[in-house]
């Protein structure tokens, strides 16, 4: 294993250590945090500094084992003039930080600072990820609508040629043998409708993945290439791939179990009051539990992208982690996905608006009396469905990589929130600076 290989392995590994209730972590020896200072420079007791004020009573003394003060805790810095308002460090300018040098904010050395995220903060790491890797990110999503598009319109012109005939011909002149022709295409249509759910299903899953690669560097102001973020996420593609399967298998298995319950809530209603009403009511009220609960579940597996691919564990392993992570967060989660949801859904509104409105609006004119349309009418509508095909991949694109951005910075929020990911970042950032290890994934060496 190469050395590169070594560090990626180990790099955004789950802490092993002992978790707090508060949401931190410890290590093995009892340490709070990644840092090795944390548990090792402690503040003294009062007593034992001079010039300092009584301690109040019932304060005991330090706990045994506590380290030696730091050096800048003596009695020049600690009131031990006389003046208030003096730096610990001794150096007698009110005001003063822990450092001698005022308050220093948490560094920023990429798209975020290193510390928990505000909601703009997360929105605005998502754009400016892309912005810095819009060949990789960008670009890696455009090849894969375009791929999508491609072949929708293969399905189209092929198996759905049958589905168009009959819906340009108008009732009138709708013969026995245009019927005949789409059904006996149904098989086709739902066949060929269920391998693009499938390609489109995987393709995106494993799209997902290797974005957050990108996003994941640049937290640490790495950029990345598009050959090297598929080379970095080549290895996790069969496990990307059976997270896809494992989430269908799950989606499939609640579609059924609720349809199951919907029968038998149904007719048992039906049954017993000969009233329709009842059932509907209870149908809505299910539906409205169902919901809820889809939407818990999604928010409380919506990192186990992130999981499975930085730190490199199965599917199941990683919707264990993400279900973990995401514990006690849930609204806070739910809020800024169904934000970003909304964003995406205004922008996506927003572009494909005037072909929506021109598409009805021409069919209206070229065929008021709602006769067939003829040939070159035909042609125009076509053209409208394909600008309307090239726009929605563009807008595809990006708002694709945004949602995946916000994902992927919400994980490393989380991370930052429960365990301490922030310290782990600046040591890594400090041996960034110094050249090293500046081809790999940050926050896990």
């Amino acid at each position: 294993m190469s050395e590169d290989e070594h560090r990626d392995a180990g790099r955004w590994a789950a802490p092993g250590g002992e978790r707090r209730d508060d949401g931190g972590a410890y290590d093995d020896g009892g340490r709070y945090g990644s840092d090795a200072r944390y548990g090792s420079d402690a503040v003294p007791a009062a007593a034992s500094v001079p010039g300092a004020p009584p301690a109040p009573p019932g304060w005991g003394a330090a706990p045994t084992g506590w380290g030696p003060a730091p050096g800048g805790w003596n009695g020049q810095g600690w009131n031990g003039q006389g003046q208030p308002g003096q730096g610990w460090n001794g150096q007698g300018q009110p005001g003063q930080g822990w450092n001698g040098q005022g308050w220093v904010a948490p560094p920023k050395p990429g798209v975020i600072p290193l510390r928990p995220l505000s909601v703009g903060e997360v929105l605005d790491g998502s754009l400016q990820a892309a912005r810095r890797n819009a060949k990789a990110m960008i670009g890696s999503s455009l090849l894969f609508h375009v791929l999508m598009g491609v072949l929708i319109v293969l399905f189209l012109v092929t198996v759905g040629s049958s589905f168009l005939q009959l819906a340009s011909t108008s009732s009138t002149e709708l013969s026995q043998a245009d019927v005949a022709a789409f059904t006996s295409a149904l098989p086709a249509l739902f066949l060929g409708e269920l391998v693009f759910v499938a390609v489109a299903l995987l393709g995106n899953t494993i799209l997902q993945g290797a974005l957050v690669i990108p996003v994941s560097r640049a937290v640490l102001d790495q950029r990345t290439s598009f050959r090297q973020m598929w080379s970095m996420v080549r290895p996790r593609i069969g496990a990307l791939i059976g997270l896809a399967m494992l989430l269908a298998l799950i989606g499939v298995g609640a579609v059924i179990a609720l349809m199951i319950v919907l029968m038998v809530v149904g007719v048992g209603i039906a049954a017993a009051t000969n009233d329709p009403t009842g059932a509907v009511v209870t149908f809505l009220v299910i539906g409205l539990g169902v919901l809820v609960v889809g939407a818990w579940f999604a928010v409380r597996l919506s990192v186990s992208g992130a999981v499975l691919v930085l730190e490199k564990c199965g599917p199941g392993q990683a919707l264990a982690r993400s279900w973990r992570l995401t514990r006690s967060s849930f609204w806070r989660l739910f809020g800024i996905l169904a934000l970003t949801m909304i964003l995406v859904q205004i922008v996506t509104s927003i572009a494909g608006a005037p072909l929506q409105f021109a598409t009805p609006l021409l069919t209206g004119v070229l065929a008021p009396t709602g006769a067939g349309l003829d040939q070159s009418a035909t042609g125009l509508l076509v053209t409208l469905l394909i600008a309307y095909l090239v726009l929605s991949t563009l807008v595809g694109a990006v708002t694709t990589v945004f949602l995946v951005g916000v994902t992927a910075l919400l994980y490393v929020d989380l991370r930052m929130r429960r365990e301490g990911l922030d310290v782990a970042l600046m040591a890594e950032h400090d041996r960034l600076a110094r050249g090293s290890g500046a081809g790999a994934l940050p926050g896990t060496a």
